[in-house]
């Protein structure tokens, strides 16, 4: 019995030192001697924690419930606070953007405005560019040279154009024929030794590979020269107080020595013209007609003949009226002019039929006119330096009486003219 005992005890002394070796570990479980006790033991221990749970439950549902509701409310009132923070940021954060959004434009406007002021600084050259060029001379002899110009468009600055390659290309008979210029509006001198129309050909390259080509105006380059033309017409002026009029010019001394005389060609407004001849019809007070004629022999010569004027009068409508005797009453005319002029005076009693009166035209030079005079009134002329003058029937200027009257000023300021006895 005391060995059982004894055995018993040395079992549970080394049953607790494996226990005490072993630790907390959780995967070691000693073996149980009397599983009877241990079910009772179990089951007393599941009831009393069922009890506990189950009390505890109760106690958990109440405690929650209260939780849940005092949670609610705190969540209600959290949430509505947060809700009015969450909109005063909310508001907060529209005006900063606002303000962001101001900031922007701001910033836009600043880069706008650097933009510009970037673009006006700097010249902004045309995509599109065109040039026109033409010979300095419109006509020359053959031998001798012209120079080729450039129109500088208004679109660009002369800064572009000195940046500028330009190539001239001319005929085959002149020197030279071709040639490159930078930043020159000139071609410099061209001689050509044949006559005829003659061309050139412009290509440009500008600044940003802009680049284009143009024909330029053509030249006439003569050969044997044309003399001795003269282009006449009955009369510069014409009354169509009756009706309108048929005017006329003719050409005629014209010499060619060493060549012939091949062409004479008529052009203007109304003109019509044949050979030596050509001719206008007038119909209203005012309307003027005036030929150009060109003549041209078989060496490609062209000349260009000047023909005067052929003006339109009515006797029925004046354009000036002379009030009486000397300077005092002077009519003063400050460009050429065709007209008709009315002479407002009374006849005198003693007045004879063969009785003239004294019809006088001054020049105002000015600073640059040269004094030369040339009237006309009537059918009669007159033409001096500074001062000129005709003698006209005293019968042609009394009683209202009209006559046609024409006054070339020239490069004087003004002439002024009136009657004398």
């Amino acid at each position: 019995m005391n060995l059982l005992k004894l055995g018993f005890a040395t079992s549970v002394a080394c049953a607790c030192a494996l226990l005490l070796a072993c630790g907390d570990d959780d995967s070691w479980t000693p073996a149980n001697p009397n599983p009877e006790m241990s079910s009772l033991q179990e089951e007393s221990s599941s009831s009393s924690e069922n009890s506990s749970s189950s009390s505890g439950v109760e106690d958990e549902k109440s405690s929650s419930s209260s939780k849940v509701k005092s949670s609610s409310s705190e969540s209600e009132d959290s949430s509505s606070s947060e809700g009015n923070s969450s909109s005063s940021e909310g508001n907060s954060s529209s005006s900063g953007s606002k303000s962001s959004s101001s900031e922007d434009n701001s910033s836009s406007s600043k880069e706008k405005s650097s933009s510009s002021e970037s673009s006006s600084s700097s010249e902004v050259v045309p995509r599109e560019v065109h040039l026109e060029c033409a010979p300095e001379n419109k006509t020359i002899d053959r031998g001798s040279s012209t120079a080729w110009k450039i129109a500088l468009p208004e679109s660009l600055s002369t800064s572009t154009i000195l940046a500028g390659d330009f190539t001239w290309t001319f005929s085959e008979d002149a020197t030279p024929s071709t040639l490159t210029k930078h930043g020159d509006l000139s071609s410099g001198a061209v001689v050509y030794a044949t006559s005829g129309v003659k061309t050139a050909t412009l290509e440009w390259t500008l600044p940003d590979s802009i680049s284009g080509t143009a024909t330029c105006s053509p030249l006439q380059v003569n050969g044997i020269p044309i003399a001795g033309c003269k282009c006449t017409t009955t009369s510069e002026e014409v009354s169509v107080t009756d009706g309108e009029k048929s005017v006329s010019w003719t050409v005629s001394g014209c010499t060619s020595d060493g060549a012939n005389i091949v062409a004479y060609e008529w052009s203007g407004e109304g003109i019509t013209g044949e050979g030596t001849a050509a001719t206008a019809l007038l119909k209203h007070k005012g309307e003027m007609a005036q030929p150009t004629l060109l003549v041209t022999n078989d060496d490609n010569t062209v000349e260009q003949v000047a023909c005067p004027a052929v003006n339109a009068i009515d006797m029925t409508i004046p354009d000036f009226v002379l009030m009486g005797y000397g300077a005092t009453n002077a009519l003063t005319f400050e460009e050429t002019v065709y007209s008709v002029m009315i002479f407002d005076i009374a006849p005198e009693e003693d007045m004879d039929d063969d009785d003239t009166r004294t019809f006088i035209c001054t020049a105002n030079r000015g600073f640059s006119g040269d004094g030369n005079i040339r009237a006309k009134l009537g059918k009669y002329e007159m033409e001096g330096s500074d001062f000129a003058q005709t003698h006209v029937p005293a019968t042609a200027v009394y009683g209202r009486k009209s006559l046609p009257f024409m006054v070339d000023v020239g490069n004087n300021v003004s002439v002024s003219c009136f009657l004398d006895k």
